[in-house]
């Protein structure tokens, strides 16, 4: 995710973008984890 962050130019679009993040995460991470199996990959796959 820090690669992202980095990519991103203005303030503005960094906090949308952390904003978008934390609101789906865990619905992210379940769903990568009911494809995986798996904690350790869901959490990559979510990153």
């Amino acid at each position: 995710m820090l690669i992202y962050l980095q990519m991103i130019e203005t303030e503005e679009e960094k906090v949308k973008f952390l904003s978008l993040y934390d609101r789906y995460r865990d619905y992210m991470l379940t769903a990568a984890h009911r494809i995986s199996d798996n904690e350790e990959d869901a959490e990559d796959a979510v990153h």
